[in-house]
């Protein structure tokens, strides 16, 4: 449709350094319960260590995905990573269907081709997804199978 740049879209800090608090959290108040029950003060400084070190280990890792694995968008289709993190580009013509998944908590669109042999995951956690749907609208009619999941999930 039109002649977009080459746009690129991050994850969310903010989103993952949430759900790293949030799996953190529950490991540690399992730890922490464990504990208790065990009756050792030092025990539970223990887990509540482990607890901290495990939520700013995460926190890190999901940092990292934030830099090492952006989303873009240009006028020939939209360039993401597959569920092994390798990248791969689809073409707007190739899309052929968009399903919801998602990965420990976090939501994707997950893009296949005709085949089904190729597939892109972009995650519902950009930082900026009204820009994400408002690329992809400037690159596809409003009856793409792409620009209809967006629209499905409320974007």
């Amino acid at each position: 449709m039109g002649d977009v740049p080459t746009l690129v879209f991050r994850s969310s800090h903010r989103f993952l350094w949430g759900r790293a608090v949030l799996y953190g959290g529950v490991l540690g108040f399992g730890g922490i319960g464990l504990a208790l029950m065990k009756g050792s003060g030092s025990a539970v400084a223990a887990a509540i260590l482990i607890t901290i070190g495990v939520t700013l280990l995460l926190g890190v890792l999901f940092s990292l995905t934030v830099w090492l694995m952006p989303v873009y968008v240009s006028a020939s289709g939209v360039r993401s990573y597959n569920g092994f993190g390798v990248y791969r580009t689809l073409t707007w013509d190739e899309m052929a269907e968009v399903r919801e998944d998602g990965m420990g908590g976090l939501g994707y669109l997950v893009i296949s081709n005709r085949s089904g042999w190729r597939e892109i995951w972009v995650p519902l956690f950009l930082a900026d997804m009204p820009n994400v749907n408002t690329a992809v609208r400037a690159c596809v009619d409003a009856d793409h199978v792409l620009a209809k999941a967006l629209m499905r999930v409320g974007l």
